[in-house]
């Protein structure tokens, strides 16, 4: 977590932002929730399973690969959309 920190100072620090930063993950799972819905109707268990590993592992990229905080926002929230509808 130090490297983190190290790198984004801003969410270690600021207690508002970092609250903003973690609740990225159930806001947008909230809005996962209502997608995946649709989407597994339309494609299938089997077929929404597959786009929620391909879309989580895009956000699993974006994190990892982070240069800036928005773009670790983004990440966080590409992981979160799948995973509320396949836990």
């Amino acid at each position: 977590m130090e490297s983190f920190a190290a790198y984004f100072p801003r969410v270690a620090l600021d207690s508002s932002f970092k609250g903003w930063f973690v609740s990225t993950l159930l806001l947008f799972a909230w809005a996962g929730s209502l997608v995946n819905g649709p989407v597994a109707d339309k494609f299938g268990r089997k077929g929404s399973i597959l786009i929620a590993v391909v879309v989580f592992t895009i956000g699993s990229v974006l994190q990892a690969a982070a240069v800036s905080i928005a773009m670790a926002f983004v990440g966080r929230s590409w992981c979160s959309i799948p995973s509320s509808g396949h836990s």
